[in-house]
């Protein structure tokens, strides 16, 4: 499709909210508060909007009330999506405190050398983002009171 810089585009947005919804985190954490139904009640109306998506994306070239409900859209797309990292960040949170919040270590015994490498309990799920190298903000006193 080519537009201009001020098309509204939704459909990647909502590609994104489908891939989480997929994610084993959320597929996990709906089989725990058998929400599991919902939540493919949710990704089958998000697939039925991302097959309207590409008509209306070309459309709102040509119609202002497209181009508003488009905006309208991205907007509750956006919304979703924070409500999706929500979940799916205490469904990792749920999973590790199932394993008592613990690691697992294992050791390997290398040629010359030992070496301990950590395993969290599903490797394939980080359970927090990578650090960009910098330290975490400083949690106030207990003695202040937060605003």
């Amino acid at each position: 499709m080519e537009g201009s810089r001020d098309d509204i585009i939704v459909s990647l947005l909502v590609s994104a909210l489908l891939e989480k919804l997929s994610s084993q985190a959320l597929r996990d954490f709906g089989s725990v508060w058998c929400v599991q139904s919902a939540l493919q009640q949710l990704s089958d109306v998000l697939e039925k909007i991302q097959e309207l998506l590409e008509l209306a994306e070309q459309a709102q070239t040509k119609n202002i009330l497209v181009k508003r409900c488009l905006r309208s859209l991205r907007d509750v797309a956006y919304r979703a999506e924070d409500i999706l990292d929500v979940f799916i960040y205490e469904a990792h949170k749920e999973k590790d405190e199932r394993y008592g919040g613990r690691k697992v270590y294992q050791l390997k015994k290398k040629v010359g050398q030992s070496s301990v490498d950590t395993i969290t309990p599903d490797d394939s799920l980080p359970l927090l983002p990578p650090s960009s190298g910098e330290a975490p903000p400083p949690s106030p006193p207990d003695d202040l009171p937060i605003a």
